[in-house]
């Protein structure tokens, strides 16, 4: 939160060397200046518990799709849009990324005043191109989304990581298709990019693993486990665009807290034997 921004566009789970593909591709060199950062996490309940812990952060609004937001802090900020409340998709088990861009574009509206954190879900899984759908129904983010609705915590099939390890899932098809994810969601974040006044970062919470040594330790591991801070896991991409215009940023006298605690959430996983 110390970093200088007005607009911060966190892409979920996009690893540096990913991104640093699109980016050439996008042709974006002449327009922002892409750096590598090291995330504080290497999946999203860390990087959420270790970025906003002290808080209050009354002159920002986090808008999310991701609801590990609500499940892993209890900072205030002025307001929490949870996008992934009103525009989950039961098809897809997750939030695309249009909807979060346009609560952005709303909040930008009637906050202009405000940092904006806007919280894409892509390129995290389930992969929903058309290269995505050619690997076998794979898991989305229910998950952590049934938690919070009080439901059985459980997902409806195997992760994308889960197959890649058995051997069900090419290590190619599931870059390939986690590329294409990301194609999506900066095509949208590029838009919002275009739009909002200020200086825009675009960056990641995490990365990932394809089966990559978890370095110095000879095992290979899949996906994001939390607290492995190898290259893959916690480098991350931090795409700056400068702006003339800056928002003139003022905080505001009250906030908004998650939608759900983390007390409220466990007594909800004990009352399911889940603890």
């Amino acid at each position: 939160m110390d970093e200088d921004w007005d607009n911060l566009l966190i892409l979920d789970a996009c690893r540096y060397d990913l991104f640093e593909t699109a980016n050439a591709s996008f042709e974006l060199a002449s327009r922002a200046s892409l750096e590598s950062r090291r995330s504080r996490g290497s999946n999203t309940p860390e990087f959420v518990s270790e970025n906003f812990d002290d808080g209050p952060y009354l002159d920002t609004v986090y808008i999310t799709a991701n609801p590990q937001v609500n499940l892993n802090t209890d900072a205030e900020f002025f307001d929490l849009v949870n996008v992934w409340e009103d525009s989950w998709d039961d098809n897809l088990e997750t939030v695309p990324p249009e909807p979060v861009t346009t609560a952005a574009r709303a909040t930008a509206k009637r906050a202009p005043e405000k940092r904006l954190i806007v919280h894409y879900n892509q390129p995290h899984y389930p992969f929903i191109g058309e290269t995505g759908q050619e690997i076998a129904t794979h898991a989305g983010m229910e998950y952590t989304r049934r938690v919070l609705e009080g439901e059985a915590p459980e997902r409806d099939h195997d992760t994308v990581w889960e197959q890649l390890k058995d051997g069900t899932a090419s290590v190619d098809k599931v870059w390939e298709a986690y590329y294409e994810n990301l194609v999506l969601v900066l095509d949208e974040a590029l838009t919002l990019v275009d739009e909002l006044p200020g200086r825009t970062v675009i960056t990641s919470d995490h990365g990932n693993l394809l089966g990559e040594f978890a370095w110095p330790f000879p095992i290979r591991l899949y996906g994001h486990p939390g607290h492995i801070h190898t290259k893959h896991l916690v480098s991350v991409p931090w795409l700056i665009f400068e702006s003339d215009e800056r928002k003139t940023i003022t905080a505001g006298d009250e906030g908004v807290k998650g939608r759900t605690s983390k007390t409220d959430v466990s007594d909800r996983l004990e009352a399911l034997g889940y603890m």
